[in-house]
């Protein structure tokens, strides 16, 4: 996917096998609804002022693209389904899922609160799923959790998720996160655990490889008037690097440039010391 590309929500339903058809012709429950919990708010090189929207999946629009939870620890994620026909109750089956990272596949415990939905004519009704055993390190992943429900009719899917594990909660100039840059930082770091081997190596990985050094010009790094006479005044122009690295790899920049995005690549999701 490209760097810059608007990101469709990878909060995706997919349909594992067909909808179970209870007579013939019943049509299926529809999932209506996805909210990953706790995850920080999100943003990135495509829609940069503006933040993606907190609930990851809707039937009216798309929403984040990715999660971004802390390390270790348990997660929870709303579910609801819409009902097709009258009122009645119906069951949700979850026991397991996947999360899989470049170092291979990691085993989830999944339960469901309540299992018994009990459906309105026509209405909703909700379930929310805790998930065990992400694994208590740096990473990015694929979140994946099998489902059955079924009633008066029937569905079997699978909820589908981008999900990075991070050091800590991001804050900061990290406030909301971009995902262009966990995507780097969390591949820099993978496996890891700690503050101080995260920000080591992010560190390598970020001056290996990713640039050109040239000191004729700032490329990224602008200089505003300053605040006084002790402070400089400084923006970062990252939605311009990643359309530069889009076309241009490594992408040219000089010590400033380097430093500016290195504070980034630390800011949060390594540590909990605020850049600014």
């Amino acid at each position: 996917m490209s760097a810059i590309a608007p990101r469709i929500s990878a909060c995706v339903v997919s349909f594992l096998a067909c909808a179970v058809m209870m007579g013939g012709q019943t049509p299926p429950y529809v999932v209506v609804l996805t909210d990953y919990l706790q995850s920080a708010p999100l943003t990135d090189a495509a829609i940069h002022p503006a933040a993606y929207p907190a609930i990851e999946f809707t039937v009216n629009q798309p929403g984040a693209p990715a999660v971004v939870w802390p390390r270790g620890g348990s997660r929870q994620v709303r579910v609801r389904f819409q009902n097709p026909m009258g009122a009645h109750s119906a069951t949700l089956t979850v026991s397991s899922g996947t999360y899989t990272t470049a170092l291979g596949s990691n085993n989830l415990g999944v339960s469901a609160s309540p299992t018994v939905l009990n459906f309105p004519a026509g209405g909703e009704a909700e379930s929310t799923l805790t998930i065990t055993g992400l694994p208590n390190y740096v990473a990015k992943g694929s979140l994946t959790i099998p489902f059955t429900l079924i009633g008066a009719t029937g569905l079997s899917g699978s909820l589908g998720q981008t999900v990075y594990l991070t050091e800590a909660s991001p804050i900061g100039i990290q406030n909301p996160v971009w995902t262009n840059v966990l995507d780097d930082a969390c591949a820099w770091a993978l496996g890891q655990t700690g503050q101080m081997n995260c920000r080591v190596t992010t560190t390598f990985g970020l001056f290996n490889g990713y640039f050109e050094y040239d000191a004729a010009v700032y490329h990224y790094v602008v200089q505003l008037p300053p605040t006084s006479a002790l402070v400089f005044n400084q923006k970062y122009r990252l939605k311009a690097f990643f359309y530069d690295r889009q076309s241009s790899f490594p992408v040219k920049v000089d010590c400033q440039d380097v430093s500016q995005l290195l504070s980034y690549c630390l800011a949060g999701p390594w540590h909990r010391i605020e850049c600014t």
